[in-house]
C-alpha cells in the first residue's frame, strides 16, 4: 500500500476489535465475547482474556488456541476498521473407573468380581477346606466434562478370562471322585462358578507303584497345557519333586509363575494308593507379555508388524526440463501389539493389541502446476482414499499449438513469428480465449484475436499484404512548441503525398518525379525535415488523402534536428521516466472525477502495481454507496507495467456509479424511451471529443497488444464511441478525453 492509499484508508476513523470465544466441538458455537473494544490505531487493546479463560476451564472446557494474547501481551489496534480475535476451546474428557467414580457411576458399575468355589466333603474332619479363587473385571467410561454425558464406553476388561484350574488335594486312605476341577472361561456378565468334590474311603488300597502328574498350564490361554511331568513312587509315600527347574525353563520362553499348586508354602504331597486314581497338581503360568510399538521396539519383532508406510504420488511428465517434480504424500500406519517376551511371539488380539491408525487421516488434492506453453487434461488431481497400498496417478503435459501466419495463398509467411498459445495462469487445462495475433512486417490481418478450440492444434491465420496509406500527424507535448517552426505545405489540385508516421516519426514518401515544378512553397527558409522511424515504432493515426490541406511535420525524441539541416543528433540512450495515472470517475455525472492516483512515475517495464493499489480507494468508494461499472486497471493475472512511450501518459480509468434503490430503478423505467433520445442527441454533440479519445484509445490498444494480453472486454471499451452507445460509455470517454487533454502539456514539461 502506498502513501496515497494509506492516507485515504478509513479517513482517520477510530478502530475496533472484538474477542470471541468459540467451541470447536459444538460447530464453532460462540461461548463468550468481549464485546466491541474501541481505540485508536496502534494503541493497546485494553482487554484481559485470562478471567474468561479460567471461567470456561472451570466448566470443563480445554483451551486449544489463543490468538489474542497467548503470551499475556496485549495486541494493538490495527489498520482494519474492526479486527476479530478468536480464542478456541474443546470439551474436556474425564476417564471414569473404579479408582475414579463419579458422574452417576458407582463402584458396582465399574468393577465386577467373579468367584470360583470348590466344596469338599466325605472325609470327616480330614475334609479339606473349600478352595475359593477370584477373577476381576473392570469397566472404563469416558465422560464429556461440559455436557456430563458419556461419550465412550470402553466396556469390561478383559472381555473374558479363566478361573484357576484346581488339582483336588490328595488324602491318604481316601479317593476323590475328581482329580481336577474348575478353570472355566467366564465373562463379566456371568463370572461365578461353583463345584463339589466328594471323598470316599479307599477300601482296597493298591500297594504297587503309583503315579502322579505335575501339569504346567497357561491361564492367559484358557489353561492350555504347556508342559507336564509324570512321577512314580510307592503308595502313600511323599512325592520327591522340585518344580523350580521346569518353571525356570518356561520363564526363558516368556512365561511367569502365577500359582504353585504343588509345594507352595513348603507343602508335602503324597502318592495315592488307588490304581484308577492319579493325583494331579497344577502349576499355573501366564504369558509374560510386553507392549511393542514405535515407542517400544523389540529386536525379536519385525517393524512392519506395528509400523507401515503408504504413499499417494502424482507423477508429472511430458514438459521436458520444465516438468514439475512428482508430488508424493506419505501416510504412516501404526499400532501396538502384544508380544511374548523374550520369544518375540506376537499374540493376536492380546492385552496390548490395538487397531491400525493412520496419519494423516486423508490425502489432500494436488493442484496441477501451470507450465508455460503446455496444457493438461486435469486441473487438480483428487486425493485417493488412504489404504495399505501405494497409489500413483499420472499427469501428462502436452505442448500448446501455435498461431501460424499465412498469406492469401495459404503459404506460411517466412520470418513471421509463430507464438504458442498462452496457458491460463490459474488453469493448466485451458489456453487464453483471446489469443492476440502477431504483427507481421508488410502484412495486415483482419483479426485482432483468435480463439483456439483445441489447445494442442495449430491455428492458421490469413494475412494480407499492406497497402500504403496517408497519415495525419498530431503534434503533442514539446512538438506543440515547435509548431511555429514546422513546415506548412499548401496542397494544390494535385496534392503532394502526406508523410507516413510510424509511432511519432514522420517518413517522407518517395515522389515519382523529384524535379516536379509543382513543389510546394514554404513560409520560411528554415524547415524541419522528417526523420526515418524505427521499424518497431507504432502508428498514431491513419487517414485517407485530403487534398488542399495544410500538413505539419514534427521532430521526435528518437532523433533531434538542429539549425544545421545536415546534422542529426541521436537521442539519449538511457530510458526516460514514464508517467501513469489511475482515475476514478462517476459515469452518471459525465465522467466527473472522484479521485485519482496522481502521477505515478517509473522506468519502462517497472510494475505500476508495486507503486499503487486500488484496494483501499475502491473500498472507501463502495462504502460511500457506489458500485463498479468498469475497471481497466485491475486485470486477473496481469501486472500493469510502465510503457516506453515518451509522448503519451498511460491512463487507466475505473468507472463507478451510485447504487440505485429499488424505487429509483422502477422510476427510471418510465423514462427510458425519453432518455434514449436525449442520450443520442448528447452523443452526437460529443462526437468531436469522442474522435480525439478514440485516437488515444487506439494508441493505447496497440501498445497493450505488444506488452501484455488485454481482455476482449477492455478492448471494446477502448474503441471509438458511436452514437448508439449508452450514456455510461460516453461519460467514460469524456472523462478519459479530459484527462488526456490536461496531460498533453504535462508530458512536454516532464521532458
Amino acid at each position: 500500500m502506498n502513501k496515497l492509499t494509506r492516507k485515504m484508508s478509513l479517513f482517520g476513523k477510530g478502530r475496533k476489535a472484538v474477542v470471541n470465544f468459540i467451541d470447536i466441538d459444538d460447530d464453532l458455537a460462540n461461548i463468550g465475547t468481549s464485546g466491541e473494544l474501541e481505540g485508536s490505531k496502534d494503541s493497546v487493546i485494553d482487554y484481559d482474556s485470562a478471567a474468561k479463560i479460567k471461567e470456561l476451564e472451570d466448566k470443563g472446557y480445554e483451551l486449544v488456541e489463543n490468538n489474542f494474547d497467548p503470551d499475556g501481551k496485549k495486541p494493538l489496534f490495527s489498520d482494519e476498521s474492526t479486527t476479530p480475535y478468536v480464542i478456541s476451546f474443546r470439551h474436556g474428557h474425564e476417564v471414569v473407573d473404579v479408582n475414579n467414580p463419579g458422574y452417576g457411576f458407582n463402584k458396582d458399575d465399574l468393577q465386577k468380581v467373579g468367584t470360583q468355589t470348590v466344596h469338599y466333603s466325605g472325609a470327616g474332619n480330614r475334609t479339606p477346606a473349600d478352595t475359593v479363587t477370584h477373577v476381576i473385571f473392570n469397566h472404563t467410561i469416558v465422560v464429556d466434562k461440559v455436557t456430563k454425558e458419556m461419550i465412550k464406553d470402553e466396556g469390561w476388561q478383559p472381555e473374558s478370562q479363566s478361573h484357576f484350574l484346581i488339582g483336588v488335594p490328595t488324602l491318604p486312605g481316601f479317593v476323590p471322585d475328581e482329580s481336577v476341577v474348575g478353570g472355566e472361561l467366564v465373562t463379566a456378565q456371568d463370572p461365578d462358578r461353583e463345584y463339589s468334590v466328594e471323598y470316599d474311603i479307599n477300601r482296597d488300597p493298591d500297594t504297587g507303584d503309583q503315579s502322579a502328574v505335575i501339569k504346567f498350564v497357561d491361564i492367559t490361554d484358557n489353561n492350555h497345557e504347556i508342559a507336564s511331568e509324570t512321577l512314580t513312587g510307592k503308595a502313600n509315600m511323599p512325592i520327591n519333586y522340585d518344580p523350580v527347574k521346569k518353571v525356570n525353563e518356561l520363564k526363558e520362553k516368556g512365561y511367569a509363575l502365577v500359582n504353585n499348586g504343588f509345594n507352595a508354602d513348603d507343602n508335602i504331597q503324597f502318592f495315592g494308593s488307588e490304581e484308577d486314581y492319579v493325583p494331579t497338581f497344577i502349576m499355573t503360568m501366564k504369558h509374560e507379555l510386553i507392549k511393542v510399538d514405535v515407542d517400544h521396539p523389540n529386536d525379536k519383532v519385525k517393524k512392519n508388524e506395528y509400523y507401515q508406510e503408504t504413499t499417494f504420488a502424482v507423477d508429472f511428465e511430458g514438459a521436458g526440463d520444465n516438468t514439475p517434480v512428482n508430488d508424493v504424500q506419505l501416510a504412516v500406519w501404526t499400532r501396538s501389539i502384544t508380544v511374548v517376551a523374550p520369544t518375540g511371539e506376537v499374540i493376536e488380539n492380546g492385552k496390548y493389541t490395538t487397531d491400525w491408525t493412520v496419519d494423516p487421516s486423508q490425502f489432500h488434492n494436488v493442484k496441477v502446476p501451470v507450465i508455460a506453453g503446455y496444457h493438461t487434461e486435469v486441473k487438480e488431481v483428487s486425493a485417493e482414499p488412504i489404504t495399505r497400498e501405494d497409489r500413483i496417478v499420472n499427469v501428462n503435459y502436452v505442448q500448446n499449438g501455435r498461431i501460424i501466419p499465412v498469406d492469401e495463398d495459404g503459404k506460411e509467411i517466412e520470418g513471421a513469428k509463430q507464438p504458442r498459445f498462452i496457458t491460463l495462469n490459474n488453469d493448466p487445462t485451458k489456453v487464453m480465449a483471446d489469443e492476440i495475433v502477431p504483427d507481421v512486417d508488410g502484412y495486415t490481418c483482419d483479426l485482432m484475436t483468435i480463439t483456439p478450440h483445441n489447445p494442442a492444434k495449430d491455428v492458421r491465420v490469413t494475412y494480407k499484404a499492406k497497402k500504403r496509406n496517408d497519415v495525419l500527424v498530431i503534434p503533442v507535448g514539446e512538438n506543440k512548441k515547435q509548431e511555429k517552426k514546422s513546415t506548412k505545405v499548401k496542397m494544390t489540385s494535385e496534392p503532394a503525398p502526406t508523410p507516413e508516421v510510424v509511432g511519432s516519426n514522420a517518413i517522407e514518401p518517395e515522389k515519382e518525379n523529384s524535379k516536379s515544378p509543382e513543389k510546394p512553397a514554404v513560409s520560411k527558409p528554415e524547415t524541419t525535415q522528417p526523420v526515418v522511424a524505427k521499424a518497431n515504432e507504432q502508428t498514431v493515426a491513419q487517414t485517407s488523402e485530403q487534398p488542399k490541406m495544410e500538413t505539419q511535420t514534427s521532430v521526435t525524441d528518437t532523433e533531434t534536428k538542429t539549425d544545421n539541416a545536415n546534422e542529426v543528433k541521436p537521442a539519449a540512450e538511457q530510458a526516460h521516466d514514464q508517467v501513469a495515472i489511475i482515475n476514478f470517475i462517476d459515469v452518471d455525472k459525465n465522467g466527473a472525477q472522484l479521485t485519482s492516483s496522481g502521477p505515478l512515475v517509473g522506468k519502462p517495464g517497472e510494475s505500476i502495481n508495486d507503486l499503487y493499489s486500488t484496494e483501499i480507494p475502491l473500498k472507501a468508494i463502495k462504502d460511500a454507496g457506489y458500485e463498479i461499472v468498469f475497471n481497466n486497471f485491475d486485470r486477473e493475472g496481469v501486472v500493469q507495467r510502465f510503457d516506453n512511450n515518451d509522448l503519451m501518459t498511460q491512463i487507466f480509468t475505473i468507472g463507478v456509479r451510485k447504487k440505485q434503490t429499488k424505487k429509483q430503478k422502477n422510476s427510471n423505467k418510465k423514462y427510458d424511451k425519453k432518455d434514449n433520445n436525449k442520450r443520442q442527441k448528447r452523443t452526437s454533440q460529443r462526437s468531436d471529443v469522442t474522435s480525439s479519445a478514440s485516437q488515444m484509445s487506439e494508441r493505447q490498444r496497440l501498445y497493450n497488444q505488444r506488452s501484455h494480453y488485454t481482455p476482449q472486454s477492455d478492448r471494446i471499451r477502448q474503441q471509438p464511441v458511436h452514437q448508439d452507445h449508452g450514456s455510461n460509455t460516453a461519460a467514460m470517454v469524456l472523462g478519459v478525453a479530459a484527462t488526456v487533454i490536461s496531460l498533453i502539456g504535462l508530458t512536454g514539461k516532464r521532458k
